[in-house]
């Protein structure tokens, strides 16, 4: 099938400039990771219905195509004719292993043959104004026939939340790489779409893992936080809709959070303030803005609080801002700021870049925890804290050492 997929590969790996070319360690290392991935079925309280594809039950090294206004568990079809397939894991193609990211099945969204604008949609149950973590895996075959880059479109209740490239490549293998955007549902349910958008000569676009989980949300910014934050590797959509789903509305601001103990977790609005400044942030028409100054583009959403928690165990919070947008951080689409109160209750930006910030067990000088800095790849670099600023202090991947990009 040389349509094979294209799936969401290597999130991360779409913010490293040009191609990721894996030497046999990192083809090594995929095996292994892609061996260990947990079972389908995604994680705990996923309201996905069939993410990992695993239904219907392909034969082994085959696929099976649904057409478009077809369904298979879970999923219904949507888009021009052609469809798309549940493909084993086991599927070969010109000496090219599409291996699966989760289980033993993906989803290849070209079907039998390219087919621009196919896909698949979802609709699940929602509460109003609850935060949503969308997370899904996409994968990428650089090969004659399948072509170099994977584009997926994303949408939810009809409005798009942009394009997902990705352009890495493992020699014989399909490689893979995280998605994670926010979304807030408006009403009781919420549909789910993947695109493919894939030129009519790429056959190979796929996706795997594909999961919805409540979000554990701290909503303390004065200003509301956007509808749904666009992943580091999404970039600004521009194609219609799914004409199956329907337009949304803007959405309400998420409530706060349950204050877990141990430390405070939400603040005032002179806080919110006081915090934002010392990150150099100003207020522009309601909305916090960095010295990005992104001239409006559609793949923009201001600065809000990702974060509030004592990080240091000093007794005092820190917190992570995040501002989104390709125009000022390319293809990882995030910059962070991490700002600590201070005894007199000021406060003071601690550290900032282009990234997904995840604060790590290890720690530093003074309790300060580390940082893994997430992009596109497999591999990423954490900062530690050396008594006055945090510095670049090693390269890793799910815990364990990596080869650093480049």
């Amino acid at each position: 099938m040389s349509t094979l997929m294209r799936v969401f590969a290597v999130a991360f790996a779409l913010l490293v400039p040009g191609s990721v070319v894996a030497d046999n360690g990192l083809k090594k290392f995929t095996d292994v990771l892609n061996a260990l991935a947990k079972q389908a079925g995604g994680p705990k309280g996923n309201l996905i219905v069939n993410g990992g594809f695993e239904q219907p039950v392909v034969q082994q090294g085959g696929y099976v195509t649904y057409q478009p206004g077809q369904s298979f568990t879970g999923w219904q079809v949507i888009g021009p004719s052609g469809g798309v397939s549940p493909i084993s894991g086991n599927y070969t193609n010109a000496g090219v292993r599409f291996v699966a990211r989760e289980g033993m099945q993906w989803l290849d969204m070209t079907g039998p043959s390219a087919n621009t604008g196919a896909g698949v949609q979802q609709t699940v149950r929602a509460t109003p104004g609850q935060v949503y973590d969308l997370a899904f895996w996409v994968g990428n075959v650089s090969a004659g026939g399948f072509g170099t880059v994977s584009t997926v479109e994303v949408f939810v209740d009809g409005q798009s939340l942009g394009l997902a490239r990705n352009d890495q490549t493992i020699p014989g293998q399909q490689g893979w790489g995280l998605f994670k955007m926010q979304v807030t549902a408006t009403g009781n349910t919420m549909t789910l779409a993947f695109v493919n958008q894939d030129p009519s000569n790429d056959n190979s676009n796929g996706l795997d893992a594909v999961s919805l989980v409540p979000a554990q949300v701290t909503s303390a910014s004065a200003t509301p936080s956007p509808a749904a934050a666009p992943a580091p590797t999404v970039v600004a959509a521009q194609a219609a809709a799914p004409s199956a789903a329907a337009a949304t509305s803007p959405t309400a601001a998420p409530e706060p959070a349950a204050a877990p103990p141990g430390g405070q977790t939400q603040l005032s609005a002179a806080e919110t303030n006081a915090v934002f400044k010392a990150a150099g942030f100003k207020n522009t028409g309601g909305q916090w803005r960095s010295d990005c100054d992104d001239p409006g583009t559609p793949s923009y959403s201001p600065g809000s609080i990702d974060k509030v928690e004592d990080l240091n165990g000093d007794g005092r919070p820190e917190v992570v801002l995040i501002e989104g947008g390709t125009y000022c951080y390319g293809m990882t689409g995030q910059g962070y700021w991490l700002v600590s109160q201070r005894g007199d209750d000021s406060w003071q930006l601690m550290d900032r870049g282009t990234g997904m910030v995840e604060v790590l067990a290890t720690k530093g000088r003074d309790g300060w925890p580390d940082l893994s800095i997430g992009g596109p790849g497999f591999c990423f670099p954490v900062l530690r804290w050396n008594g006055s600023q945090y510095q670049r202090q090693r390269w890793q991947y799910d815990g364990k050492p990596c080869k650093p990009p480049g």
